[in-house]
């Protein structure tokens, strides 16, 4: 999947700001945030 790629590609600290600051944290942002696991970002996005 590519957006669980591109979430990836982010540094946790560029993950932590955007959480605070920009309208477009996602969920996959904070899954990302939480685990860099591909398998269980993608469990979760699709459970």
């Amino acid at each position: 999947m590519p957006f669980i790629e591109q979430a990836l590609a982010l540094p946790i600290e560029e993950l932590d700001k955007i959480s605070r600051s920009d309208k477009n944290f996602t969920f996959l942002h904070a899954i990302a945030r939480a685990t860099r696991d591909r398998k269980i970002i993608r469990d979760q996005l699709i459970a």
